[in-house]
């Protein structure tokens, strides 16, 4: 999750633990809500403290970061006053959410674990070619104005940042390295340009590889990404 350090969030600021991984932020109160959805596996809650008279837990990364953004971003920084732009803001976090994640899941699991069946790595592949070209010709301005390539994946003009790149980033950052081919990478230059612009920023730095969350410490944080 990026989203933290970019969002002014109030005092007690929300906890995002996770129930699988040790040692992450917990209180008194996280306990006797995770069970709850501890069947679910990996995904992350938050825990918002500030509700009354229960804290209110909200699953899934798309859901978090929206929730965020409607309880702390009143000045719309990573978000939009205008339905329209807010419509086609929340079209790019579903998409991710519902396409995007879970075929890099799946394509991630087939290729790691070496699974004897090439039908499922075929379709894993091919669909996350699929959903990157999607992000690229969305990107590269192909079917509006390839002179106005954008620079992010909602707003008007070249977009600005919001939660959806948020939620997309973090996934597709490591697109050089999830076994797709040379000559496969090298027709994606908006999303490799995209994916550098976001690395780039100061809060995603400080969220992706700040103290807690460098992979090269906890690889266990990251390996199932």
């Amino acid at each position: 999750m990026v989203s933290l350090p970019s969002l002014p969030c109030p005092s007690p600021t929300p906890t995002i633990p996770n129930p699988h991984v040790p040692g992450t932020a917990c209180n008194n109160q996280v306990p006797n809500l995770i069970p709850c959805f501890a069947w679910i596996g990996r995904i992350p809650l938050l825990i918002d403290n500030t509700t009354t008279p229960n804290p209110h837990v909200v699953m899934e990364s798309s859901a978090i970061l929206l929730y965020l953004f409607q309880k702390v971003d009143h000045s719309y920084r990573f978000g939009f006053a205008d339905p329209l732009q807010q419509s086609q803001l929340l079209q790019w976090l579903v998409f991710w959410g519902a396409s995007g994640q879970m075929v890099q899941g799946q394509w991630n699991y087939f290729r790691r674990n070496q699974v004897e069946n090439d039908h499922a790595k075929k379709r894993f592949h091919d669909e996350l070619l699929r959903v990157n070209h999607v992000l690229e010709a969305h990107l590269s301005g192909l079917y509006t104005d390839p002179s106005l390539a954008r620079e992010y994946l909602a707003g008007p003009g070249r977009g600005k940042y919001t939660i959806t790149d948020m939620n997309a980033w973090p996934w597709v950052r490591n697109f050089r390295a999830v076994g797709l081919e040379a000559e496969e990478l090298v027709r994606l230059p908006a999303l490799a340009a995209w994916v550098d612009r976001v690395g780039g920023r100061g809060a995603v730095q400080r969220g992706a590889f700040g103290e807690g969350y460098d992979e090269g410490v906890s690889p266990e944080l990251v390996v199932r990404t």
